[in-house]
């Protein structure tokens, strides 16, 4: 830089008030008149965010030029260096830089601005010299490659040491793990960090699929109930029942209230009107229903009592189902064996399910034996039905069907399982479902071959993701005969809101077919 008036000077100012220390300045210049050269010096330090002068102007009849500026940044934060060009009235930023604590901002004449680490490293030739230090190791290159100033092995090392660093798109920066004092790059699939639960915004998801009667030469869907899978046409209430004889499948609720208390590990109800240890005494191992139907608003969940800690405190040391507290809670306890009449099979159900508006909710309930047990949501569409406490056997003794007045079947679960193995879901309002595979087998009991189709189908256009309604497209199709196959998606299947998706067989011969869909929400 050249200052060659009388109106022209440097001056160096702060981006914002120093949180500590404001930084020292030096510049170095020579003053060129008819009689020759002299050199000059000056130190200051920077004032906040008022411009301090680093070189003044030059006197009459004199050019100074710029040799080096210098600003050291010892404050305890991150400072923004704004190096400033006045002439008169007017002034102009020449560079702007932010300097980490401990760097230094270094003009040099025939170079321009750089940024100088604590190492001793400039920051902005970093890569060029690195790649050159970086050739000699690899053999690509030879020793003559290197320059004067270049890397050495240890100052590279130092330098990943300390100022090695990933920028996300969002400008966020993550420092390097280290093992012996080099970097240590970890990278697993974007699908492990899913299950890992490390991506925002998704959620592993898998469907899993049976039919143990399957017809020959008739189309079916792949569910426990077996035949066709017909969605609902409009929300309704449902009806939960066993198909037990006796009073199997029952679950007795033996206390009721809302609490006043209690942690992610515990229930306290002080209202005086309950006593855990009172008449049919609360146990381990009871089921503790907390706003089974969504109750103020609020996520059902349970878990299971792990001590009577008093008259007015359960202890429920694995938690609750969702992470949540115990406090301020309806509740219903669930007594897993009733002392005077033992009780085996299925007690409590869990239905996630979707509304007239394809909003998500989950609601819990008590079975009733071979009576059935009206759901209070109003559901559309029906995505899970699960066993979630049972009394001796830890298995249902009947089959277990959620259906609606009308009888029509929407989720059915076979006796001696927990969870409905329907191959039938639907997409939530504001969400995607990306499918990454599906595992599919079909078997039969004869020695002559006999195959079978299986293919997953969608109510939305292949190509568009357009919402069809009832009519169902094919998406994917296995045939095979007597064996099990599993399908990675190298392009997973995208399906948006609102998708009907199912998984149905055609074979010439009966025989069960199975079928596991997985991959994510986001």
């Amino acid at each position: 830089m050249l200052l060659d008036s009388v109106s022209k000077s440097i001056k160096v100012v702060l981006g914002a008030i120093a949180a500590a220390n404001n930084c020292p300045v030096t510049a170095f210049y020579v003053d060129h008149t008819d009689a020759g050269g002299t050199p000059g010096s000056s130190d200051t330090a920077t004032n906040g965010v008022t411009a301090v002068t680093v070189v003044a102007s030059p006197a009459a009849d004199t050019q100074r030029q710029v040799k080096m500026i210098t600003v050291y940044n010892a404050d305890t934060a991150p400072v923004t260096v704004y190096t400033q060009f006045v002439n008169g009235g007017t002034t102009r930023i020449v560079n702007k830089s932010t300097l980490a604590v401990g760097d230094s901002l270094v003009y040099q004449n025939e170079i321009g601005f750089r940024i100088l680490a604590p190492t001793g490293i400039f920051l902005s030739d970093v890569s060029d010299r690195a790649a050159r230090l970086l050739g000699v190791i690899s053999g690509a290159v030879t020793t003559d490659a290197l320059k004067p100033g270049d890397l050495s092995i240890e100052a590279l090392t130092k330098y990943l040491n300390v100022n090695s660093r990933w920028t996300d798109i969002a400008g966020t920066t993550y420092g390097y793990k280290q093992s012996d004092g080099l970097p240590r790059i970890e990278a697993k699939p974007y699908y492990t960090n899913i299950g890992e639960g490390k991506i925002t915004g998704h959620t592993p998801w898998m469907k899993i699929g049976y039919n143990g009667a399957l017809v020959a030469a008739t189309e079916a869907d792949v569910w426990s109930k077996t035949g066709a899978y017909a969605f609902p046409v409009t929300a309704s209430t449902m009806r939960v029942v066993s198909s037990s004889a006796g009073d199997e499948d029952t679950g007795v609720i033996i206390k009721t209230g809302t609490s006043t208390g209690g942690t992610t590990a515990s229930l306290i109800d002080t209202t005086g009107g309950v006593n855990f240890n009172g008449v049919v005494a609360v146990e381990v191992g009871d089921c503790i229903l907390l706003d089974k139907a969504n109750e103020g608003g609020r996520t059902p969940e349970w878990g299971y009592v792990t001590a009577v800690t008093s008259n007015t405190e359960l202890a429920v040391a694995g938690g609750f189902s969702s992470g949540g507290t115990g406090s301020g809670r309806t509740y219903n306890i669930v007594d897993k064996v009733l002392a005077a009449t033992p009780r085996t099979g299925a007690q409590c159900w869990k239905v996630d399910y979707l509304d007239a508006n394809y909003n998500t909710y989950t609601e819990l309930g008590v079975f009733d034996g071979n009576a059935t047990v009206a759901t209070v949501g109003t559901m559309w569409r029906i995505n899970s039905f699960r066993v979630i406490a049972t009394g001796t056997g830890n298995k249902p003794v009947g089959n277990l069907t959620l259906d609606n007045a009308g009888g029509i079947v929407y989720s059915y679960i076979t006796l001696g399982f927990t969870r409905a193995r329907n191959a039938m879901y639907t997409v939530p309002l504001g969400k995607t479902l990306m499918v990454t595979s599906w595992t599919a087998g079909y078997a039969y009991a004869q020695n002559s071959t006999h195959y079978c189709r299986i293919y997953t189908r969608a109510n939305v256009e292949p190509n568009t993701g357009f919402n069809t309604g009832s009519l169902f497209y094919p998406f994917t199709e296995i045939v095979m005969s007597n064996n099990s196959l599993t399908r990675e998606f190298e392009i997973p299947t995208r399906l948006p809101a609102k998708t009907d998706i199912k998984v149905s067989a055609l074979a010439d011969f009966a025989g069960i077919v199975t079928s596991a869909l997985r991959g994510w929400l986001e």
